[in-house]
């Protein structure tokens, strides 16, 4: 029992005795000892009480502050508040928002309500072309979008951050039906946000459930639209079915994308007959790249020919423009795409070990002699092992668990994904000696090893890339075993956990555990 308010605050020694202590007794007064947890909440509820008449007393007047929910963006109330005191005429409201014909507080209630929701309101589905888009709270909008931008866009980073902000201050007025492409953009970031959120735990698995698109629709209505905007959101619409385990294979939308972006002209250089403005051709030469780290990604993790071809495209790399240059958070902009550029070069690195490895034919293999191929290797490892230093320089301190392509532990573990992509069993490496395939094993517990590590700190994404290659980890692993029997069930155990670490709608990562768990038992 610890001692009593009351003898704490006079430093008086307290005899901790129950119901109450022998100075308490004494003096006549209350023991804060007799019923504790009574008192801590009395504290809580006076200092609740104080701060909400300070509120009102200094900012809301004309009603309380205890009408607005739990959660609300404050800074949303004032902006709101200030509007219903402004003078007529000098706030420009849309025909359609009916909730200014209110006054003072009701319309700042009515406001909010309009878009704050609870948890069992909207299904976000997008069914039809009129059909509106439910949007989440206003606070859970920002939550998402500013996890999409700390995360998603350090690989992806074409969307431009200033209009998508724009747009979701305009949520309000905003027409938000389906076959808008700035509500569809803004819909699309906050789902891919959503999941990012989820990854990091810090909301609930299930949130992004609610978040239903339809595919068929949104792909038979941009494919008619020749514009750049029709690129982005079906490239927006690919990085969401990583993560939708009912949605449309993302090998095909990302075919899809890259035949729209080749049509439209995305994987030429910008014409001066277009007449675009620095930092317009900065954001179209993102967009490729955007799409060539995706393609050159999902490529490699499912063993499948790419979609861009050109192996050495004439689009220059991501850099910052003038204005974000001449920006406060310059700094910031720089960090993004030197970070951009690795990822890329990972890409690219992935793609020369895909063609020279893997997707080489049996003809151009069989004429090489073992010199030949130890060349190769070598070539393709000494790559390898520049990159992996690179990044070890480029990874500052993170505050949370969001962002984690600049994190070491991700490095090792696409490190050790290099490796096993390069000497992973294939025509080329059709043959191995005892030490190679005790390196391959090696590296095949390094790689399990480091991406449990990535599972507890909630830093691997739980989605088809993740997916695809655990399931080809595995096989690596069956393959190695069934050569030579090793001690294998801890990284047995790891992939089990991992795969069952899915949600219940991933069925083929379920039953890859229970197999997983069942070689475990038997090892």
């Amino acid at each position: 029992v610890s001692s009593c308010h009351r003898c704490r605050k006079l430093k008086k020694k307290c005899s901790r005795t129950l119901p109450e202590c022998q100075l308490c007794r004494r003096a006549g007064v209350p023991c804060s000892i007799s019923d504790p947890l009574q008192s801590k909440e009395a504290v809580l509820q006076a200092r609740v009480n104080w701060l909400s008449r300070i509120v009102n007393e200094r900012l809301f007047p004309s009603f309380s502050i205890e009408e607005v929910e739990t959660g609300t963006d404050f800074i949303r109330i004032l902006d709101l508040v200030a509007q219903s005191r402004s003078p007529p005429g000098t706030t420009e409201i849309s025909p359609s928002d009916t909730s200014h014909e209110e006054s003072g507080v009701a319309a700042v209630l009515a406001s909010l309500s309009s878009d704050q929701g609870n948890g069992s309101r909207g299904s976000y589905v997008i069914e039809n072309t009129t059909a509106p888009l439910p949007l989440p709270s206003d606070a859970a909008c920002r939550r998402f979008v500013d996890a999409y931008f700390r995360h998603v866009h350090r690989a992806y980073p074409f969307a431009d951050r200033k209009m998508v902000t724009s747009d979701l201050d305009r949520m309000q007025t905003l027409e938000k039906c389906k076959d808008d492409p700035a509500s569809l953009k803004l819909y699309l970031i906050m789902a891919i946000g959503c999941t990012t959120l989820e990854r990091a735990g810090q909301i609930p698995d299930s949130t992004s459930r609610r978040f239903t698109i339809c595919y068929p629709n949104i792909i038979q209505q941009f494919l008619k639209d020749s514009s750049v905007e029709s690129v982005e959101i079906l490239l927006l619409l690919s990085l969401y079915s990583l993560f939708d385990p009912s949605g449309l294979s993302p090998w095909t939308l990302v075919g899809i994308l890259t035949r729209q972006a080749v049509a439209i002209g995305i994987t030429r250089g910008v014409s001066r007959s277009e007449q675009l403005l620095p930092w317009q051709v900065e954001l179209r030469h993102r967009l490729f790249w955007s799409i060539f780290v995706l393609d050159r990604m999902i490529s490699t993790s499912l063993g499948l020919p790419l979609s861009f071809n050109d192996e050495n495209p004439e689009i220059s790399l991501p850099g910052v423009t003038v204005e974000e240059f001449g920006a406060p958070d310059r700094v910031q902009h720089t960090i993004l795409l030197q970070n951009c550029r690795h990822i890329i070069q990972l890409r690219q690195l992935e793609e020369k070990i895909l063609r020279k490895v893997h997707l080489a034919s049996r003809i151009s293999v069989s004429s090489l002699n073992r010199a030949d191929k130890r060349t190769i290797i070598e070539d393709l490892r000494s790559h390898i092992e520049n990159w992996y230093s690179q990044g070890c320089l480029l990874s500052p301190s993170e505050t949370d668990n969001i962002p984690f392509h600049n994190t070491i532990s991700w490095l090792t573990v696409r490190y050790y994904n290099l490796l096993l992509l390069l000497h992973g069993p294939s025509h080329f490496n059709s043959e191995f000696s005892p030490q190679q395939l005790t390196e391959l094993q090696q590296y095949i517990q390094k790689y399990v090893q480091a991406s449990g590590i990535l599972l507890q700190q909630r830093q691997l994404p739980l989605n088809w890339i993740t997916l695809y290659r655990f399931l080809s980890i595995c096989s690596m692993l069956l393959f190695c075993f069934a050569r030579r029997p090793f001690t294998a069930k801890i990284e047995i155990t790891i992939c089990a956990e991992i795969l069952e670490s899915f949600l219940d709608e991933w069925t083929v990562a379920k039953r890859s555990a229970k197999i997983f768990l069942a070689l475990a038992g038997i090892i």
